[in-house]
């Protein structure tokens, strides 16, 4: 009877990778998917989860910010799957049981960071790249 355990870094560390190659694919620049997660990241430190789904829903090229934060939480089980219509709706269910929201923050809040880290190394190995022309 052994439940599959996860570990918490790894799957931020995963999340953080495809959020910012899939900004990317997007059509944004290294240098403005870093600054859109930058963005992202302070609303969520400031403001909280729920502020941070209505910025990327209001916010041009943070879809996939949105989309992979309600993915993580649906594979650490603090979501349901939803459709689009109803991620807001459940972020805000999340504030019923405060320790799942600490958690959730926690988690969105490290992947973000490691999807900035990944952002600046793309920034700077864009600019390595124009020096090579």
């Amino acid at each position: 009877m052994c439940e599959e355990t996860k570990n918490i870094d790894q799957i931020c560390a995963k999340y953080s990778f495809e959020i910012t190659n899939r900004m990317i694919d997007d059509k944004h620049t290294p240098k403005e998917v870093l600054n859109l997660i930058t963005k992202a990241l302070s609303v969520l430190q400031q403001q909280g989860l729920y502020a941070l789904g209505l910025f990327c829903m209001v916010e041009n090229g943070t879809k996939q910010i949105l989309d992979k934060s309600i993915e993580i939480l649906g594979e650490l089980k603090l979501l349901e799957n939803s459709s689009e219509e109803d991620k807001l709706l459940q972020i805000s269910k999340l504030s019923e049981k405060i320790h799942d929201l600490m958690f959730a923050i926690e988690v969105i809040e490290k992947t973000l960071i490691y999807a900035r880290y990944h952002a600046k190394a793309r920034v700077k190995e864009s600019k390595n790249q124009g020096e090579e022309k």
